[in-house]
């Protein structure tokens, strides 16, 4: 993954889009939105991968998403690198279309960003 990008992750391989997710209430379709918000659902992150790590590949992400939708249940499943680490965080998220409602729910589950669709940009908690 290139710093401050995202990747859209299926079954079969991975192409550019702006996102990671796997939506499995679409059956694991790629989905981009024009506008709204992404938030992660849990508190903190479902797991942390750092990209050095020997296990880090692309097989173990797609199956880390698919892991994290079938536990979790959530509506998506989102991939991003903070930048300042390089460690990968994957987390079940939920499209919020207000912002002000994207910031109430990342909050309350200790986020350190949303995806901004409209900008195409993450949204850094200081930001908010």
């Amino acid at each position: 993954m290139e710093d401050g990008t995202y990747k859209t992750y299926t079954p079969t391989g991975t192409r550019k889009q702006g996102g990671a997710k796997i939506g499995n209430s679409v059956g694991h379709q790629a989905i981009d939105y024009k506008n709204g918000y992404q938030v992660g659902m849990v508190e903190g992150t479902w797991l942390k991968i750092h990209s050095t790590h020997k296990a880090f590949n692309q097989e173990s992400i797609i199956n880390s998403l698919l892991e994290c939708a079938l536990e979790t249940q959530a509506p998506f499943v989102g991939v991003w690198t903070d930048k300042k680490t390089d460690i990968i965080h994957i987390d079940p998220s939920k499209y919020i279309y207000h912002r002000i409602n994207a910031v109430q729910m990342a909050e309350e589950n200790n986020q350190l960003s949303i995806w901004d669709w409209e900008n195409m940009e993450e949204i850094l908690k200081a930001d908010w």
